[in-house]
């Protein structure tokens, strides 16, 4: 589920998009986000810090950078978790200062978005046939199935 589609459905009041691609920022808009940011044009965790006053009560980092995971814990607010569903390389080490864990800041791994099949499936399923999922906006190619070997990654 694209971000900005679940942080909409569960709830969420304000939702962030951060990209340097402008169609991508522009399709989080249409899926949800209320705010954008480039992070061409200034420091994202003060872009954050601004847009919001204290940062942010979750961050999802979904890239898996070194530099995108430490701004991720960077731009919580205070009891703000940090949420990383990115594959960081092997070897790769995040830097994070030990300050910056005070006032219940939290950091934490995603795999495979942590859901629980049986009961997740069926609510998703449900969220589509609604209109509340725009799954077809991801569809960026169709390939046949031998074709697959040849597909470049996304």
């Amino acid at each position: 589920m694209h971000g900005a589609d679940g942080a909409e459905i569960r709830g969420a009041g304000r939702i962030i998009a951060i990209d340097t691609d402008p169609a991508k920022l522009q399709l989080a808009t249409k899926l949800g986000a209320t705010d954008i940011i480039d992070p061409r044009n200034s420091d994202v965790v003060q872009q954050v810090s601004e847009l919001t006053g204290s940062g942010v009560h979750h961050a999802f980092e979904v890239l898996g950078h070194k530099e995108t995971a430490e701004q991720a814990f960077g731009m919580r607010a205070a009891a703000g978790t940090a949420t990383i569903v990115g594959m960081i390389p092997y070897g790769q080490k995040i830097e994070l200062h030990g300050f910056d864990f005070l006032r219940e800041r939290r950091i934490q791994a995603s795999s495979m978005g942590s859901n629980h099949f049986r009961v997740d499936m069926p609510r998703l399923v449900e969220f589509y046939m609604r209109g509340k999922l725009h799954l077809e906006d991801w569809i960026s190619a169709k390939l046949k199935l031998p074709e697959i070997n040849d597909a470049s990654p996304i």
